[in-house]
């Protein structure tokens, strides 16, 4: 409150309270040299209470202004709410002078309803012109402070006198004491009415609102705020419903009633001033959030309002560009207090991975990104600022077309030529990184690590090079065509270069770039092949002429399911045009058992299946045959030391179904206890903690422990675990005798592919985590506890394996060694792991020599292909 408001207020105090003069010099004292708020002081001179305080100077709302979706304000009525008795004298005292005028204004019917008012639609008689007036909900009886924040809402927007603010004409009151303003009245829409007609694919709209021209309109918005900015005043609740825009070019910035008037002077103007501003010192309340869950910077949504500043227009202003850009709000939720704690715990997601098929340029998104930082320093200092980084992203793509060169031939070859180069360069850079990191391992020194990480980087900046030459190419050539749309040259050589990185894209699964490139050649209509990416797939099997059935895998409560595609009769057969994604062909043996084969058709890849059902049929019960084929291995970002991304072809195999359990063990033990009982010591199960056997023994005989284990009783079921390699191994041989078969154990690429199949699936199951699929701590609550074996249905493989996500990790035969260690490589999840060590691409090193409590198990035979 300035010092002659002060001064003016105290002296209505004292003739309401009939204070001292002795009194009144200490509140002036109190409030001018110690700084202290007039409403503390008023209450620790025990002058009024704190509740007594509220009738002094209103209620102040919380939130106010139009209703959005997402206002959290219930619009309320005309009538003053019941048990209001506000006192008239402290009204007249508190609200500005107003002369009575309402009779030159016939009022028509209600235009629009709010949290605060409602506005009419208006004549004034005495100029005979339309007008739009907003009366304060609640009339006369309506709190003190919202009708302060009324009157300011109308002082506020008068004095701001600029071609993109609604211009107000009049404040007063009604004969009955409501308050009201009148405004020029716009025809037209909110920008919010644009969004939505844009989601809703409105050609008019969307014929009318290309993005230069919504560009411009936030263009305006922009010098509306940065004006305010200039007199001292944030707007604080900027949003789409807000900004109308009329049907002559007109945009508005409306609902200034959530407005402050900052303490800083102002820039450009005489700073604006408000009847309520000068009792602002009473009025101030922290802790309480102000504006449009969505729209309003975290300073306001957490009540932080000493930090609220030019910069907290800036963070709404950034929203309204967001979802100008992608039709989407930055953060999206069923209510506000959802929005508003997503706003406050995640960085807005980048624009372009949003709305990837809106095409979004970089620099755009870049300037969304800063403008929605929930650090104040990081934002744009000003509106100012941000209107002129869209300014350069508007001349940016005015002057590609301008260029007098986009006519030239060599000037096009030379851009294409430029981005070709560009795209072989990062080909042959993104295969040095994958085969470095093939040869990274767990416990890679730092140095090897460094040389890592600066390949990684280089390869960064080209893929950005690669990107920016492509854009560049594309504004040469489109430029091209908007002053000849029939320049075949220009046609034909974007859609090349649109091609190629397309393919680029499908690569690296750049899904954004995928979406940018197809919007290009469906534009053109061209390479419909390429965009379709049907493939072709061949069949035969062994014997021939057999009937075999394709399933298209389609994904169902988080399960990859076989759903039925076709059943195809005596192959060898040929299938053109088949659509791109994971399907499962399967053919009949002698033994009754299908024979399975699991694989994923890329954009226009030709494949070719093999199944040899007579080498099928020969399994051993208990195994699964994993024919010959073409499959993708590694490639998963959220893996343990996943391999290179790489397609391998790999022979068929046979693996068992179920891991080794304890029964199958103990019998190996038993059985070689009862020649060498030393070496059947040696190969026990032990507690790698404490080195003692887990199983009980009595002379040459070993069986389950009657006592617990971490809290369970012994099942015989359970997968063996505390076994080293060297005993994984020892068993393999010593079954391979007994039932004259050459068991091993699988190899590192063979238990991924049976695990994934031939779809490279995240987990057995499919792409989702779902933590009851199988027996892992993760899935349990207390102490993780053992499953016997099968107990998970759904953690099963394409092929029909079983606890590959859980249960135990399973040693195989592949070694690495690097830097003097020799590990070996242990896949899948266990009872005590993690959802990390589940995925079917993690690998995990371990001293071959070494036990674990959560590591056992399975067998792997070669097929009699």
């Amino acid at each position: 409150m300035s010092s002659k408001g002060q001064t003016q207020f105290i002296s209505r105090l004292r003739d309401r309270f009939s204070l001292s003069e002795e009194a009144l010099e200490q509140i002036q004292h109190a409030v001018d040299q110690e700084g202290r708020s007039l409403a503390d002081v008023l209450v620790d001179l025990g002058i009024v209470t704190q509740n007594g305080l509220k009738s002094v100077i209103g209620e102040l709302p919380t939130v106010a202004g139009e209703v959005d979706d997402l206002d959290g304000v219930s619009a309320g009525s005309d009538e003053p709410p019941k048990g209001v008795d506000e006192n008239d004298d402290l009204r007249a005292m508190l609200l500005p002078p107003m002369k009575p005028g309402f009779q030159r204004y016939a009022l028509g019917d209600e235009l629009a309803r709010g949290g605060m008012g409602r506005i009419v639609e208006t004549v004034d008689t005495t100029l005979e012109r339309s007008v739009a007036m907003k009366l304060l909900l609640g009339g006369k009886g309506q709190r003190l402070g919202w009708q302060l924040r009324f009157a300011q809402e109308a002082q506020i927007t008068g004095q701001l006198q600029h071609p993109n603010i609604i211009p107000v004409y009049d404040l007063g009151e009604r004969s009955d004491g409501q308050l009201y303003f009148t405004m020029k009245r716009v025809d037209g829409r909110t920008l919010r009415d644009v969004f939505r007609g844009l989601r809703a694919d409105d050609p008019d709209i969307h014929k009318e609102y290309t993005r230069t021209h919504l560009l411009q309109v936030f263009q305006k918005i922009c010098m509306a705020v940065a004006y305010a900015h200039s007199r001292s005043v944030v707007h604080r609740d900027l949003k789409p419903s807000n900004i109308m825009i009329g049907g002559y070019g007109e945009v508005l910035v409306m609902d200034w009633g959530l407005a402050k008037i900052l303490k800083k002077e102002a820039s450009g103007g005489q700073k604006v001033k408000s009847h309520r501003e000068e009792l602002g010192r009473l009025a101030t309340r922290q802790g309480e959030a102000i504006g449009t869950p969505g729209y309003m910077p975290p300073e306001l949504a957490l009540g932080q309002l000493h930090l609220v500043d030019d910069r907290s227009d800036v963070f709404s202003l950034g929203a309204i560009l967001y979802e100008m850009l992608t039709l989407k709000r930055p953060y999206a939720g069923r209510d506000a207090q959802t929005i508003l704690q997503k706003m406050l715990k995640s960085p807005v997601k980048p624009g372009r991975l949003r709305a990837p098929d809106r095409n979004i340029p970089i620099d755009l998104d870049e300037v969304c990104s800063r403008c929605l930082e929930r650090d104040v320093s990081k934002r744009y200092e000003s509106v100012l600022e941000l209107h002129h980084a869209v300014q350069r992203h508007l001349e940016s793509r005015a002057e590609a077309f301008e260029q007098p060169s986009v006519f030239s031939t060599s000037e096009l070859e030379q851009q294409v030529a430029q981005y070709m180069t560009s795209v072989e360069r990062e080909q042959k850079l993104r295969d040095e990184v994958k085969t470095l990191r093939a040869e990274q391992v767990p416990w890679s020194s730092l140095d090897e690590r460094r040389i890592m990480r600066k390949l990684v980087h280089k390869h960064r900046l080209l893929e950005e090079q690669v990107r920016e030459r492509f854009a560049l190419a594309c504004d040469v050539l489109n430029s091209r065509l908007v002053r000849d749309p029939a320049d075949g040259a220009a046609k034909s050589t974007l859609a090349d270069i649109a091609s190629a990185e397309f393919n680029r894209c499908d690569q690296i699964d750049d899904t954004v770039g995928l979406a940018q490139c197809r919007r290009i050649l469906t534009r053109l209509n061209m390479h419909a092949d390429l965009l379709r990416g049907d493939g072709k797939l061949d069949i035969e099997t062994n014997p021939p002429g057999l009937t075999v059935k394709i399933y298209r895998i389609t994904e169902v409560d988080s399960v990859l399911t076989p759903i039925r595609k076709d059943t195809l009769s005596s192959t060898p057969v040929s299938i053109t045009d088949l659509p791109m994604g994971p399907y499962l062909v399967s053919a009949p043996t002698a033994s009754g058992r299908d024979v399975r084969a699991s694989f994923r058709i890329a954009r226009g890849q030709s494949m070719k299946l093999n199944l040899n059902t007579v080498a099928a049929a020969q399994s051993p019960d208990g195994f699964l045959y994993v024919p010959s084929g073409h499959t993708q291995i590694g490639v998963d970002d959220n893996a343990a030391w996943p391999a290179s991304r790489d397609y391998i072809d790999h022979s068929a195999f046979c693996i068992s179904r179920l891991p080794v359990t304890m029964r199958d063990y103990m019998r190996f033990l038993n059985a070689l206890a009862r020649t060498d009982l030393s070496r059947a010591l040696q190969h026990a199960p032990k507690n790698p903690l404490t080195g003692e056997q887990l199983l009980s023994q009595m002379g040459a005989s070993f069986y389950i422990p009657r006592s617990e284990f971490s809290g369970q009783t012994w099942d015989p079921n359970w997968p063996v675990f505390g076994v080293t390699r060297d005993d994984a191994i020892a068993f393999c041989r010593w079954r391979a005798r007994r039932d004259s078969l050459s068991y091993r154990l699988p190899t590192s690429q063979e238990w991924e592919i049976a695990a994934r199949g031939g779809d490279g699936r995240s987990f057995p199951w499919g792409d989702h985590w779902e933590a009851s699929f199988c027996n892992t701590a993760a899935g349990q609550l207390g102490l993780p506890s053992l499953a016997p074996v099968g107990s998970h249905p759904n953690d099963r493989s394409p092929y029909g394996l079983m606890d590959l996500a859980g249960g135990v990790t399973e040693w195989t035969s592949t070694d690495v060694q690097q830097a003097g260690k020799f590990m070996a490589i242990c896949r899948g999840g266990r009872w005590n792991g993690s959802v990390r060590d589940s995925r079917c691409a993690s690998r995990h090193p371990m001293p071959p020599k070494a036990a674990h409590l959560g590591v056992g198990f399975r067998l792997a035979l070669d097929s009699a292909d």
